[in-house]
């Protein structure tokens, strides 16, 4: 019995190539603004731009344009302000493939965050208001090992660095957003990154615009540090957390591409290296023993001379 359905399968699927099938693309495809999936092929799209089309029993609408604010209230959430002005989305994706999203309200000259989760179910938040200056751009956003997320953005009237989290449950107030300043003096601009490195320190990279200097501002788990990663002018850059513990750096300086690794364990970008104020120790001289009075000899001459 197998044997005669196994022939039979065989001999129909000798005629398979010459039935012919006909496509609902092929059958009801008019010059209308409606158009049926497949969709043809058009490199980006534009030719369908402000179209309506069905795809699996599913009516969508293609943007006019790539505009993010309509991207942000259309796909995000239809429930906000037509009149508000997005720019300088930032997102990534956690452990449980939801969403997590940083963006500037140029309206309100707010910063405000986004969570969408599996289920489709959205959460918008104000993390900053600026309480009168224009805060949120450039917002760079990261996740710690917790999920929550960790938010590095500008305020504009001011020329400084601000920094956000999603406070953790053993605060006062979990549900509240954290917000320090992390710069004051400097003219910092964008565009910045933020990291975490595998101890949960924050690194900040930002530009300084009176410079054009890469710096970085680095949590110790004590207070907020900065310093000069690249003392020379830079034409652009991008960054990722690199074997946990630093930050590998690409940048463009004067035409060439160059990679780098910060914190630089070559020392090469300590003040003492590049001005030359330090001396070299045998490595017998720096370990316990009779020679480490000629260690002591060799630093006191070099910090004190004779």
């Amino acid at each position: 019995m197998k044997a005669r359905i196994l022939v039979t399968l065989m001999v129909l699927s000798l005629f398979y190539p010459m039935t012919s099938f006909s496509t609902s693309l092929e059958d009801e495809f008019t010059p209308l603004d409606t158009i049926q999936a497949p969709l043809p092929s058009n490199e980006w799209g534009e030719s369908l731009a402000g179209s309506d089309i069905t795809h699996m029993s599913e009516d969508w609408n293609v943007l006019a344009t790539r505009n993010l604010s309509n991207m942000v209230e259309l796909q995000i959430s239809s429930t906000l302000s037509d009149s508000d002005d997005y720019s300088g989305i930032d997102m990534v994706i956690d452990h449980f493939d939801a969403i997590h999203a940083c963006v500037h309200n140029g309206t309100t000259g707010s910063l405000e965050y986004i969570h969408l989760n599996q289920t489709g179910a959205v959460q918008w938040t104000i993390v900053d208001d600026g309480n009168g200056n224009n805060v949120g751009s450039e917002c760079s956003i990261d996740l710690d090992s917790q999920n929550r997320a960790r938010i590095a953005y500008l305020d504009t009237d001011t020329s400084s660095l601000k920094f956000a989290f999603d406070a953790p449950p053993h605060y006062v107030n979990y549900e509240d957003w954290h917000v320090r300043t992390v710069t004051e003096g400097w003219n910092v601009a964008g565009p910045l990154q933020l990291s975490i490195v595998e101890n949960g320190s924050d690194v900040i990279l930002w530009i300084d615009e009176d410079t054009g200097y890469l710096m970085t501002s680095f949590y110790d788990s004590t207070f907020w540090r900065h310093e000069t990663v690249i003392d020379s002018e830079i034409n652009g850059y991008n960054a990722r957390t690199h074997d946990g513990d630093s930050v590998r750096i690409l940048h463009e300086t004067g035409g060439l591409i160059r990679s780098m690794d910060w914190p630089n364990m070559t020392f090469t970008n300590i003040d003492a290296v590049k001005n030359d104020r330090f001396v070299t120790l045998e490595y017998v001289e720096a370990t316990p023993g009779p020679r480490n009075i000629s260690a002591i000899k060799t630093l006191a001459g070099a910090f004190w001379g004779n």
